[in-house]
């Protein structure tokens, strides 16, 4: 993912495009773990990572960042965009219980977003204000979005 990121990065500075970073973190993930064992973490985190692969253009860049944590890069991406995609996000990893066996659980996620225009950022930068607004998000309730931009 950095190679992506470091190579994303300097294309949208040379076109001087709009970027976004999204730090999403998978809602109440250690209660999942801890009430349904670690296989159901596993299948919770693939299903999260297609709903959102699902939700996203086909230039939009996604990785898993952290336990369960996901970062996605896009660009260009305006800030309308960039709200339209995190709303339609939140909309598809909730949209139905992942079942496994018997047992079903809801899913959800927060996400902090860091936008910037054609302002040179790097990586580093980027990511610790979509970190940031991600810490907001959560602290608002989760299952919601926070937007920062870098000027």
């Amino acid at each position: 993912m950095e190679e992506v990121l470091y190579r994303e990065m300097a294309r949208v500075h040379r076109e001087k495009r709009d970027v976004v970073v999204m730090m999403l973190d998978v809602d109440h993930y250690k209660t999942i773990n801890d009430r349904f064992g670690h296989l159901a973490g596993d299948i919770a985190l693939k299903e999260v990572a297609q709903r959102i692969r699902s939700s996203l253009r086909p230039q939009d860049v996604i990785a898993r960042y952290g336990g369960d944590e996901f970062l996605i890069f896009a660009a260009p991406c305006s800030w309308g965009t960039a709200n339209l995609l995190a709303n339609r996000i939140l909309s598809r990893v909730g949209d139905g219980p992942v079942e496994i066996g018997s047992t079903t659980f809801d899913l959800s996620v927060t996400i902090g977003i860091a936008a910037t225009g054609a302002t040179e950022v790097s990586i580093s930068r980027i990511i610790e204000i979509a970190d940031k607004a991600l810490y907001d998000a959560k602290s608002a309730g989760r299952n919601c979005v926070e937007i920062r931009a870098l000027l």
